[in-house]
């Protein structure tokens, strides 16, 4: 009753996004991540909102004092289908192939995976335990739709540019650091790639916007995390790097 007439009308169960040590430092990692959404809400509506919150945090028992942190809430991924008419997908792994995905969105999943730098991701495989996908949602036009399944990719604490002290690349990547960008887009959305490219180019200042306007980071977080979106600026206007480093380094 007391959600009624409120934004959290209808809502039973959020993902809320809070952060593992109480420490200034673990705040600002929270901060980028949920800026992590907010840029990809700039390049596609098929992604999930956030919304920041302040919570506070008592210990019934007396052992710690009372805390008040920033966290963030995610959209339902119901809620995120129903206003891109569309449907969530509950799948297990491997159970949608990579050739039936929505060619543009792989597309747009991919570049912004690689613009943040972030390895811990999959569209459509999962862990032996979990269902499809690891770290990614999928939406489909019908439950049984197989077609033009659109990646919808969340959690963004190892990327490069949250740049978590606890972050490693996962195995198997020729890297050591989340910092370094490697490009795991399909070779087969290649032509999708490049369109996806010149589409980031043309929301670069936007982009770069949503970071400049973050006042919860620090100036030396907000600086460090616009220098590295920068970077990857650098690749999609060099045609000779980002052939390199992007089309050439696709997987199969």
């Amino acid at each position: 009753g007391e959600r009624r007439g409120t934004i959290m009308q209808g809502q039973n169960k959020l993902k809320l996004v809070t952060r593992c040590r109480s420490s200034a430092a673990y705040e600002q990692l929270t901060v980028l991540e949920y800026t992590a959404y907010r840029l990809y809400n700039e390049i596609t509506p098929l992604s999930f909102r956030v919304r920041p919150v302040r919570v506070t945090y008592r210990d019934n028992g007396g052992r710690r004092r009372e805390e008040v942190q920033f966290n963030f809430l995610i959209e339902d991924i119901d809620d995120l289908a129903r206003r891109n008419h569309r449907t969530a997908l509950e799948v297990q792994t491997r159970e949608v192939a990579s050739t039936q995905l929505d060619p543009q969105q792989a597309a747009f999943d991919a570049m912004f995976q690689y613009m943040i730098g972030n390895l811990d991701w999959d569209m459509v495989e999962g862990h032996a335990d979990e269902e499809c996908c690891h770290n990614g949602k999928l939406l489909a036009a019908s439950a049984t739709s197989r077609e033009n399944v659109v990646p919808v990719p969340y959690d963004f604490d190892y990327s490069g540019f949250v740049n978590a002290p606890y972050a490693t690349p996962p195995a198997g990547f020729r890297t050591s650091n989340v910092r370094q960008r490697v490009y795991r887009g399909y070779c087969r959305y290649n032509e999708q790639a490049q369109a996806a490219a010149e589409l980031f180019r043309s929301r670069r200042e936007r982009l770069y916007a949503i970071i400049n306007g973050e006042t919860r980071l620090t100036e030396g977080r907000r600086n460090a995390a616009r220098s590295y979106i920068e970077g990857f600026f650098e690749i999609l206007d060099d045609p000779q790097r980002f052939q390199r480093n992007v089309l050439d380094d696709c997987r199969h």
